[in-house]
């Protein structure tokens, strides 16, 4: 089994009627073959079904969906989708086109916060980014996400209430719990959002 480079491969190539059907071109195309312990294939029989599961890094490359090229008609036929355990049933060698799922990006980003962190009030008017509430947050195709924070209460008036690159904290925060809304959002502006807090840690020389 290996990856092909469509882009290489379409000018010559039989995989290049996938595109001329208007379908989506594919981020991958596998040629999916049986071989045996000398690398060498081995005839398909005929109303025989083999399972291929993909590792883990190919599972993130991989769209759900997922067509095969049928030599006997010169067309691409839709097989199905991959399971939720990235498993494939194939009853045929060949070309398998995985669709690519970033050039109509419908997926939301999946936004992960930090339960607590610690703020140091230092001067008034502190900021603190949303950026930094983030713990670990991911895009099936975009590494590059915007955070926006908001507040649930308001006590300083600084607008904090919508989403904002950052908030501001003030004197009324001095050790409080400050309740927040983080919201990751993509490329293809595709967004989800999470709750998370932050503690405010009056500086003690400020307080005196």
């Amino acid at each position: 089994m290996q990856y092909l480079d469509l882009i290489k491969e379409s000018k010559q190539n039989i995989l290049a009627d996938l595109t001329a059907q208007d379908r989506i071109t594919p981020e991958k195309v596998l040629w999916i073959d049986i071989v045996g312990p000398d690398n060498k294939s081995i005839p398909w029989v005929f109303g025989k079904e083999v399972i291929v599961t993909f590792g883990e890094k190919a599972k993130k490359e991989l769209s759900k969906e997922y067509w095969f090229f049928d030599t006997h008609t010169a067309r691409w036929l839709k097989q199905g989708s991959l399971s939720t355990d990235r498993q494939i049933r194939i009853k045929n060698s060949g070309f398998y086109a995985f669709i690519n799922p970033c050039l109509t990006d419908e997926e939301k980003p999946v936004p992960y916060c930090k339960s607590t962190i610690n703020a140091a009030l230092t001067t008034i008017g502190t900021k603190v980014f949303a950026k930094d509430f983030d713990a670990g947050s991911y895009d099936n195709c975009d590494s590059s996400l915007d955070f926006k924070v908001r507040r649930l209460n308001d006590p300083c008036m600084f607008g904090d209430h919508i989403f904002k690159d950052f908030i501001t904290l003030c004197s009324n925060d001095a050790g409080k719990i400050i309740d927040l809304v983080i919201k990751v959002t993509d490329d293809s502006n595709n967004a989800d959002s999470v709750s998370g807090n932050s503690k405010c840690c009056w500086n003690k020389s400020l307080s005196q």
